[in-house]
């Protein structure tokens, strides 16, 4: 498991528009996860795309792709967080050990607090 976190781009919301603000994270969070979409494409062509999914960690929105690569799983979230951060987990590990590393992954999930409130 790898844990990113990097800044979003810096801007000031005072007295804007919420569904602006919330349009804009999206944007964002659309951005770069293609980004590290491509990346994964880039750096592992055998790669194949098996499904993508919204997601929801601490009440933030965010986004899931899984990939097989070669004999393995590999998963991508992504999350921007308070408008801030972008928080970025991928999780590989091999194919014959999927259903016990898929229930480690969701236990560390369940417990980790991925951003301070």
């Amino acid at each position: 498991m790898t844990i990113y976190v990097y800044p979003a781009p810096r801007m000031s919301f005072i007295g804007a528009d919420p569904a602006a603000v919330r349009s804009l994270e999206s944007s964002w969070l659309d951005v770069a996860y293609n980004r590290s979409k491509q990346e994964i494409t880039q750096q592992h062509p055998t790669a194949v795309l098996e499904r993508i999914e919204e997601i929801t960690q601490d009440g933030v929105p965010g986004k899931k792709a899984v990939y097989t690569i070669d004999g393995t799983e590999s998963q991508l979230l992504v999350f921007v967080v308070d408008r801030t951060w972008f928080l970025k987990y991928r999780h590989t590990f091999p194919a014959q050990c999927a259903e016990q590393a898929r229930k480690a992954i969701d236990e560390f999930h369940v417990h980790w607090q991925g951003r301070a409130t």
